[in-house]
């Protein structure tokens, strides 16, 4: 089985993020702040992702704008799939 996440962010939010900026926001910058790296730590990352959208003082990219989103997601099974630790 694979674990697969996806944050998603309405439209409004994401402007008020960018504004006229053409680069991606900081405050979305996920893997800049040492998330989703380790599976182990999934459940602490979607905390401090969930953190970081509703602007909670202290989060990972000192995000300030209360954002809106949805984390949506699902297992697949990979029934082909061989896994090794090599």
């Amino acid at each position: 089985m694979m674990r697969v996440l996806m944050v998603v962010l309405d439209e409004a939010s994401a402007a008020r993020l960018q504004g006229d900026s053409t680069t991606p926001p900081a405050a979305l910058d996920f893997s800049g702040a040492g998330l989703f790296r380790n599976a182990a730590a999934l459940e602490a990352d979607l905390r401090a992702v969930e953190n970081i959208c509703n602007a909670e003082p202290g989060n990972l990219t000192q995000n300030i704008t209360p954002l809106t989103y949805r984390i949506f997601s699902t297992e697949i099974m990979m029934r082909e799939a061989k896994w090794s630790a090599n």
